[in-house]
This record gives C-alpha cells, sequence and structure tokens, in this order.
C-alpha cells in the first residue's frame, strides 16, 4: 500500500473566497469543501509518490497561507511540516533531472 499525504484545512467555516480558490484547484464542490472543513476531512489526498499530487498539495498550501488559512499537511498519518513537503517536491525534481539525463 501506498503512502497517503494529504491536505486539510482548519476546522470550522471557510471563506467563500477561500472555497473557490479550492473548487479551481481540485474541482471538489464548494458544498463539499466546507462539509470536509467541518468534518476535518482531507480536502485532497494522493499517494506519497505522485509528484503532481504533491505539487498541488504544495501549490493550494502556498495560495491558502497567502489568504490567512493555515491549512494542515499530513503524511504518514501525521501532521507534518510545509517544510518537509517541499522538500519532498525538491527532492522528486531532482529525482526526475536524472532520470531524465540517463540515456537509457
Amino acid at each position: 500500500m501506498d503512502m497517503m499525504i494529504g491536505i486539510k484545512l482548519p476546522i470550522g467555516e471557510v471563506p467563500a473566497k477561500v472555497c473557490m480558490l479550492i473548487k479551481k484547484t481540485t474541482g471538489l464542490a464548494l458544498g463539499e469543501i466546507k462539509a470536509r472543513a467541518r468534518d476535518d476531512e482531507y480536502i485532497f489526498e494522493c499517494p506519497a509518490c505522485d509528484d503532481d499530487g504533491l505539487k498541488l498539495i504544495n501549490s493550494l498550501n502556498d495560495e491558502l497561507e497567502r489568504h490567512g488559512i493555515k491549512a494542515r499537511l499530513f503524511g504518514r498519518g501525521r501532521e507534518e511540516s510545509s517544510e518537509l513537503f517541499r522538500n519532498l517536491e525538491k527532492t522528486y525534481e531532482e529525482i526526475n533531472r536524472t532520470c531524465d539525463s540517463i540515456p537509457w
């Protein structure tokens, strides 16, 4: 089984402007976003090995921070720092560059 990573909103009400941003990024319906925030569920999750999913999580987290929302990032079933997620994205980018340069 793949390790999953994900992002959660603070529990409670989410401003409409932020809901629209999340809808645009994830495709979730507005009611679903509000319900997930209320119920402390992930607004997006993916396998840790999904570099596109990780980029989406980091991008969404950055956008939420710009709007004053402190999202919570999870991996290995526990809350992790945004620094860990950024470092993981950099690691994937380096691996991809290295693999692209190998003449298979």
